[in-house]
């Protein structure tokens, strides 16, 4: 299993928007990502089959050999989403599966569908801790007028204002309406009171 810094790793989807601020307490949190050597997720598969005849299928396609599938240990598949995940008995199947990225599958005629490796993650000494912050805000509700970065200047000349009971801005991010920023921290860098 990979220990990968809470900063790099993949797909990491953020806390529920909340109004908090959200800080390690211990030691830097870790993400424990551990990739399957014997198992691949499946999705795009049509569900126009019954449930166990596309598990069958399924199992057979990825049986061959010749299209670089294995012995196949088990198939679980669900008919709603479209995915599966298959278990092969000997590991490097998988891998070479998941690097492809498609893999045809005979369902009475042939269809493409996407393989991608199975990934589990778990965190590791990683705390957070609700709050209200002291030193930042967020606004929202800003209406598009100008270009990003200006609309992001005249935002911190605002705010160092004396006349506006402003400060020194350490940093400033203006996102515009529509658009999204996850943010990733390696380490509290916290301020003692």
């Amino acid at each position: 299993m990979a220990e990968v810094p809470l900063s790099k790793a993949p797909n990491t989807s953020l806390l529920p928007e909340r109004r908090c601020c959200c800080r390690q307490l211990t030691a830097p949190g870790l993400v424990h990502l551990n990739v399957s050597k014997k198992t691949v997720q499946v999705s795009q598969a049509p569900p126009f089959l019954p449930e166990e005849r596309m598990r069958d299928r399924l199992e057979i396609s990825f049986s061959r050999p010749s299209r670089g599938g294995g012995e196949v240990e088990r198939v679980s598949y669900d008919k709603r989403s479209g995915t599966a995940e298959i278990t092969f008995l000997n590991t490097g199947v998988a891998e070479r599966l998941a690097l492809r990225g498609k893999y045809p599958v005979d369902t009475g005629r042939e269809m493409i569908v996407d393989v991608a490796p199975l990934y589990n993650y778990r965190l590791k000494k990683f705390q957070t801790y609700c709050g209200t912050p002291k030193r930042s805000i967020l606004l929202s509700g800003i209406q598009d007028s100008m270009e990003e970065e200006d609309l992001q200047d005249h935002l911190e000349i605002h705010f160092q204002k004396p006349s506006n009971y402003g400060g020194e801005v350490e940093s400033i991010k203006y996102v515009s309406t529509g658009n999204e920023v996850k943010a990733f921290f390696s380490e509290d860098v916290g301020v003692e009171a």
